[in-house]
């Protein structure tokens, strides 16, 4: 979250080494590894950590997440269903999900899912963009200006809808924003599909 990522990989290297068996630190390293844009090894090391925790909700989400970031669509969503099974009021599996039927190009389903994730931020960001790619370009518009207005996102949720929408000016000026204002959510921005 302090954006030192060397520290990070440094430290996380070192409980690796340590603790190979222990599911926890392989999660943590492999979130890191995805963070640094390293997604085969970032696959690779969630895949073992979930072996060693097979009912780790957050495990299976972040593993179909770095799958997405992937491009591996298909083999993505048993692992969301899987967290959702395991974890039924998981937001963000359930935001991710819906995320992933909006990238196989099925946006009313997944304007209906968003609506039902129950956090503005993931309901928000995901209407505008399924709106748009439905195109009701000006509800997508409203929808998005509510977002700056509620400040429900953080500033990189609202620079991915304007890179989703092809607005490129919009997404850097709003990634550049997010950038000053230390959104913890920008340290996906190597892997994040919208950019």
């Amino acid at each position: 979250y302090p954006f030192d990522f060397a520290g990070a990989q440094a430290d996380l290297d070192k409980a690796v080494a340590l603790s190979p068996g222990d599911a926890s630190v392989l999660h943590r390293s492999a979130v890191l590894l995805a963070v640094l844009g390293k997604l085969p090894e970032a696959i690779a090391r969630e895949e073992q950590a979930l072996a060693l925790d097979p009912l780790s909700a957050e495990i299976c989400m972040r593993l179909g997440f770095f799958l997405v970031a992937n491009q591996q669509l298909a083999q993505a969503r048993p692992f969301y269903e899987k967290a959702l099974a395991v974890a039924p009021n998981s937001i963000r599996a359930r935001g991710h999900l819906a995320e992933l039927d909006l990238l196989e190009n099925q946006p009313e389903q997944a304007l209906a899912a968003f609506r039902q994730t129950g956090d503005e931020g993931f309901n928000l960001t995901g209407q505008a963009k399924a709106q748009f790619s439905l195109g009701h370009v000006d509800v997508s518009q409203r929808i998005l200006e509510q977002m700056i207005a509620s400040k429900a996102p953080s500033p990189f949720g609202i620079a991915g809808v304007y890179a989703w929408r092809g607005e490129k000016d919009k997404a850097f000026e709003w990634a550049e924003r997010a950038y000053r204002e230390r959104d913890i959510s920008l340290s996906w921005l190597k892997i994040d599909l919208d950019f």
